[in-house]
C-alpha cells in the first residue's frame, strides 16, 4: 500500500510537470494584430489621414512656422494648425463644408477682394473683425486658410505660398462606391438596350461623334439611324454583352472608362464633362 501510494504521488508531480513545461513550450513571439481606429474626430498624425476625405493638405516647413497640428472636425473637415511668425492660423479643407462653415466663424466681413493666386485658383479674400479668412476651391474640393487676427494683405500672401494641396476626391470610400453602383446600373442599361436591339435608346447614351468597330463614323444621331441596325447589334456584339455580362464589368486598362464584353467584342461607356454616362467606344 504504501508503495502505490508512492507510485501515486509521483504520477502527480510528473503530471504537473507535463503541464508546466507545456505552458512554457507556447511560443508567445508571434506578433499579436494591431487594430486602427479611424479618427473621425480629433487629432490625426498627418496629412495623409485627410485622403480618405478626398483631399491631402499640408503646410511647408518654414521657421516662420510653429506649433503644426492635424486634426479632423465634424467628420468632413480637414484642418492644419500652425502659427506664423507668432500669428495663430488654421487651413482647412472639405468636400462638404465650403465658405464660411468651412472656416467655422461668422461672416463680419467689411469687403471682399477677388485674388488669382492660390496655384492658379481664384480665390476671395475678407477682413473680418477681428481675422482674415481666403476662401478658393478646385473641382471637388473647398480650401480655406483663417487667421486670427486681421492682418493685412501682405501677411496673407507670405502665408498662401506655404500651403499645398491635392484632390483625392475621387478615392473617397463614398464616391468609389457611387461610382461602381451607377457604372453597374449603366453597363445594365446597355445590355438592355443592345439585346432589344433598341436604336433610339442606343441613341440616346451614344457619345458623338463615335467610330465603330466596324469602320463607320457616326458623328449625330441621323447618321446613327442611317445605319442598319443589325451593322450594329451583330451577332458577336450581342453575345459578348449578353444578360450576364454585368458580371465582367470592369475598368478599361488605363481606369478612364468601364467596360463590358470579351477581348475583342465590347462597349466602352465612362461619365462625361456634363455628368452623364455615355458610350465612348463601340467594338461589334
Amino acid at each position: 500500500m504504501q508503495k502505490f501510494r508512492k507510485w501515486i504521488y509521483s504520477l502527480c508531480i510528473l503530471t504537473g510537470l507535463l503541464a508546466v513545461c507545456t505552458a512554457c513550450g507556447k511560443d508567445d513571439s508571434q506578433p499579436k494584430e494591431e487594430t486602427t481606429e479611424v479618427v473621425t474626430d480629433g487629432p490625426v498624425s498627418g496629412p495623409e489621414d485627410f485622403k480618405r476625405l478626398g483631399m491631402i493638405i499640408d503646410v511647408a516647413s518654414s521657421n516662420m512656422v510653429k506649433d503644426v497640428s492635424y486634426e479632423i472636425k465634424n467628420k468632413e473637415i480637414a484642418c492644419i494648425k500652425f502659427v506664423y511668425n507668432g500669428i495663430d492660423c488654421q487651413f482647412l479643407a472639405s468636400a462638404v463644408y465650403s465658405d464660411f462653415d468651412l472656416a467655422g466663424v461668422t461672416n463680419t466681413g467689411t469687403g471682399d477682394m477677388l485674388v488669382s493666386g492660390v496655384q492658379g485658383y481664384n480665390a476671395t479674400y475678407y477682413k473680418l473683425n477681428p481675422g482674415r479668412v481666403v476662401f478658393w476651391s478646385d473641382t471637388n474640393i473647398h480650401y480655406c486658410l483663417y487667421i486670427y487676427v486681421t492682418a493685412e494683405d501682405s501677411v496673407v500672401d507670405s502665408i498662401l505660398p506655404l500651403l499645398s494641396f491635392e484632390d483625392h476626391y475621387d478615392e473617397r470610400e463614398d464616391v468609389i462606391e457611387n461610382a461602381e453602383a451607377e457604372s453597374k446600373a449603366f453597363a445594365q442599361q446597355i445590355i438592355t438596350v443592345f439585346q432589344n436591339k433598341d436604336v433610339n435608346g442606343l441613341s440616346e447614351i451614344l457619345n458623338y461623334p463615335q467610330e465603330l468597330g466596324s469602320g463607320e463614323s457616326i458623328a449625330n444621331i441621323d447618321e446613327l439611324m442611317a445605319i442598319p441596325a443589325d451593322q450594329i447589334f451583330t451577332d458577336k456584339l450581342l453575345e459578348a454583352v449578353g444578360t450576364d455580362a454585368i458580371d465582367n464589368l470592369r475598368k478599361s486598362r488605363d481606369g478612364d472608362a468601364w467596360l463590358i464584353g470579351s477581348a475583342s467584342k465590347n462597349i466602352y461607356f465612362r461619365m462625361t464633362s456634363d455628368g452623364v454616362y455615355k458610350i465612348v467606344k463601340i467594338n461589334n
